[in-house]
């Protein structure tokens, strides 16, 4: 479309400049600019203030923690920074927001770091499914690190519950309408409000990988299954993994990254990868695969800036740990789809004594069509 004022020429400019590599970065909060860098394709490149600060801190190896619980209602409404969310971002579209706080079955998630509450999604019992009726962040809390585990809890409800869900967000809200987009929900037009409709379909809990792509196994450390799978553990997991109950969360990000050092032989988009932890002391002796993720993308990174660019925006390994990955070769980046736990962890002991595969890998690897055969019935999810 033709610039029509400056405002539209200086976005251009912008998007210009990460197109011809002059910049490889930019932090914008405005939701149009992002809009438009992924419709131009750049939108990997183009992140908010607050996503780019808890990146910052993680490559200095602090890490901020975000946990997600569920609120009690009405009371939950007495905290200032929640009520003015829901009242400056979900109420104008909503005349019946407050039927819906009291309806029987309403359920708040609240997103909080360091005690402060920083997004909020309200679930409602609905005919036909669940409802995510209210979704929003604090103003210095927009992108995608705030709402994408809100949204991950509410489909994780969805899911125990057999049913599908329905998201509907006001049009002013760019970066939740950016994200619901690229975590495979369908629009459905608009509600008489003005709210955009979207749908994600109920899933059949089954992990598995694209048409005509390959499974593979992968380890990863405790430290490193811990932060990908944070989520409650299921009786039967509580007696596998050591993590704090009290330091759980409903959900964490749906889309996901994986650092490797680059080899001939691994995954490539579409593929399914089975994660198993490797042994820890404080562990129970059993390696099991407990975790399912679809591949997105994989791309390999040459040196420090290029490993930077290609994990801008997100918590990841800090800037010592990529150096000393980089030291030893090509850096593979894994983006990831988070498919979830498994219903039931599979002790690689038992694999091995069925056949399924040989000894428990030391590195990733890929399952033969017969194993993945034999392996898919029980790969459900919890």
């Amino acid at each position: 479309m033709p610039a029509r004022s400056e405002l539209d020429k200086t976005d251009l400019r912008l998007l210009g400049a990460l197109h011809s590599r002059r910049a490889e970065l930019l932090v914008a909060d405005d939701g149009r600019l992002h809009r438009l860098a992924k419709r131009a394709g750049l939108g990997a490149r183009v992140v908010t203030p607050w996503d780019t600060l808890a990146w910052l801190d993680s490559l200095a190896g602090r890490p901020r923690e975000l946990l997600v619980a569920e609120a009690e209602l009405p009371a939950v409404l007495a905290d200032a920074a929640l009520a003015r969310m829901l009242a400056e971002e979900c109420e104008p579209f909503d005349p019946y927001l407050a039927v819906r706080l009291e309806a029987v079955g309403s359920r708040m998630l609240v997103a909080s770091e360091a005690g402060a509450t920083i997004a909020i999604g309200l679930l409602v019992p609905e005919a036909g499914g669940l409802t995510l009726a209210a979704l929003a962040s604090a103003d210095s809390a927009r992108g995608h690190r705030a709402l994408e585990p809100i949204i991950a809890a509410a489909l994780t409800t969805a899911r125990r519950l057999r049913i599908g869900l329905t998201a509907l967000v006001p049009p002013h809200q760019d970066h939740a309408l950016l994200l619901l987009d690229q975590l495979a929900f369908e629009r459905r037009g608009c509600d008489r409000h003005g709210r955009e409709i979207f749908c994600h379909a109920l899933d059949d809990a089954a992990a598995r990988p694209a048409a005509a792509e390959q499974a593979w196994l992968l380890p990863l450390d405790a430290a490193s299954h811990d932060r990908f799978a944070p989520e409650p553990a299921g009786t039967t997991q509580t007696e596998l993994l050591h993590a704090d109950l009290g330091a759980q969360t409903l959900g964490s990000p749906i889309r996901k990254q994986l650092l490797r050092t680059s080899s001939s032989c691994e995954p490539s988009g579409g593929d399914l990868l089975l994660l198993f932890h490797q042994r820890a002391a404080d562990q129970i002796r059993f390696t099991s695969i407990t975790a399912a993720a679809r591949v997105t993308r994989v791309q390999q990174a040459h040196d420090l800036p290029e490993l930077l660019a290609l994990t801008a925006g997100r918590d990841g390994a800090s800037m010592t740990r990529q150096r000393e990955m980089l030291d030893a070769g090509k850096v593979s980046v894994i983006d990831l789809y988070w498919l979830g736990r498994l219903a039931r962890p599979l002790v690689l002991s038992a694999l091995i004594e069925r056949g399924i595969i040989g000894s428990t890998p030391a590195g990733a690897l890929r399952l033969e069509p017969d194993a993945l055969h034999r392996l898919a019935p029980e790969l459900v999810l919890a």
